[in-house]
């Protein structure tokens, strides 16, 4: 496999694993874990937009933002684990 679709699959499970996060906020209620939530989302946004930049445009003028999206996923989930589940 070309190294493209390696980093185009990398940022399909990230997106993914947000997805999962999304349905993991859903289920609760909270400042906490709507923050959570953002953040992950935010984070996951940011680093598959570089990817798929760099995958398909060939263009590193973004290369900034994995970094920081990845930064962001860590931090979200992180505040995520720590936040009280308050069901709905």
């Amino acid at each position: 496999m070309d190294d493209a679709r390696q980093w185009v699959l990398l940022a399909a499970i990230v997106q993914l694993s947000a997805a999962l996060a999304g349905l993991v906020v859903a289920q609760r209620a909270g400042g906490l874990n709507l923050a959570a939530g953002a953040i992950i989302l935010g984070g996951a946004t940011l680093f598959a937009v570089e990817i798929y930049v760099h995958a398909f445009l060939n263009n590193a003028a973004l290369e900034m933002l994995a970094p920081i999206g990845g930064a962001l996923l860590i931090i979200g989930w992180v505040v995520l684990a720590i936040a009280p589940p308050n069901p709905r």
